[in-house]
């Protein structure tokens, strides 16, 4: 039964994960491109380190 829960729980949270993935603007990846980034450099810090909203400058 366990293992059920897990199951469950897991389904949830890939859910709520890729959604803040999907959110995440373009640009951050493409800055990181510019910056000769790789592919893993790439999705790695545009995703890793933006785990919340951004307020831009006024």
């Amino acid at each position: 039964m366990a293992l059920v829960d897990v199951w469950k729980g897991v389904g949830l949270a890939t859910v709520i994960y890729m959604a803040g993935i999907v959110s995440i603007p373009n640009e951050y990846r493409e800055a990181a491109k510019v910056d000769g980034a790789g592919a893993w450099s790439t999705s790695a810090t545009s995703s890793c380190r933006c785990p919340g909203p951004r307020r831009r400058p006024s």
